[in-house]
């Protein structure tokens, strides 16, 4: 199936959601080598952050692919244009691109806390500080994809509606999405005001201390 599909009287929205996907899996790891060329440059070594975020775009390169290939076969198609069995297994593979997403957003907290901790070592509380968030947020990840993993009884009924003769139960997904974002928005929240702990401590004019503030604070975006 071509991956923007147009049917008849029937609108195609997936590539709301591919283009996105690819433009960034295109982009991502240009950023991304462009941080190793400017760490091999300057030091001549990668420090455990870069390697962290290294996994997460190994991660989040394959739910751009998971994501491309589910909209070149159902999302944003109505279900009555698919054929038979292609419903089923776009849900699956949106099903493991979930697990895969949480792992991304995980490691890519925890590589700017890493960042944190290599740039701001010498305060100890503040490193220590770093190492208990980095500690909430692997602890969050496991649970999420855990939860993800097991959202239904039996698994394969979180994409398998017919599994077990149809006979099967999930968890509230509305509350379990509600509940990540919470704490992602939370959490990053925490990660970009972080940095204001150890710049108040610089002996730099005000106007420096609030420049070097707002370079952590692109995260943000």
């Amino acid at each position: 199936m071509p991956l923007f599909s147009n049917y008849p009287g029937l609108d195609d929205i997936s590539s709301q959601l591919s283009i996105p996907a690819l433009v960034f899996s295109i982009t991502t790891p240009l950023i991304v080598l462009a941080r190793f060329v400017a760490r091999f440059t300057n030091q001549n070594h990668a420090g455990p952050d870069d390697w962290t975020i290294l996994a997460s775009l190994l991660f989040a390169q394959t739910v751009s692919i998971q994501m491309i290939l589910c909209c070149s076969w159902g999302f944003g198609k109505h279900t009555k244009a698919l054929p038979t069995g292609l419903v089923e297994r776009t849900l699956e593979m949106y099903y493991f691109a979930q697990i895969f997403y949480k792992v991304t957003i995980g490691l890519t907290k925890i590589s700017i806390l890493l960042l944190y901790v290599r740039v701001f070592g010498v305060w100890k509380s503040f490193k220590w500080l770093c190492y208990l968030v980095i500690g909430l947020v692997l602890a969050f990840t496991i649970a999420s994809v855990t939860t993800s993993v097991f959202q239904c009884s039996p698994i394969n009924f979180a994409f398998d509606k017919t599994a077990n003769g149809g006979h099967g139960s999930c968890i509230d997904l509305t509350k379990f999405w509600y509940a990540n974002a919470g704490f992602n928005i939370s959490s990053d929240a925490i990660i970009i005001l972080l940095p204001i702990l150890p710049v108040r401590s610089l002996q730099l004019p005000l106007r420096s201390k609030i420049a070097l503030c707002g370079v952590f604070a692109m995260g943000g975006l």
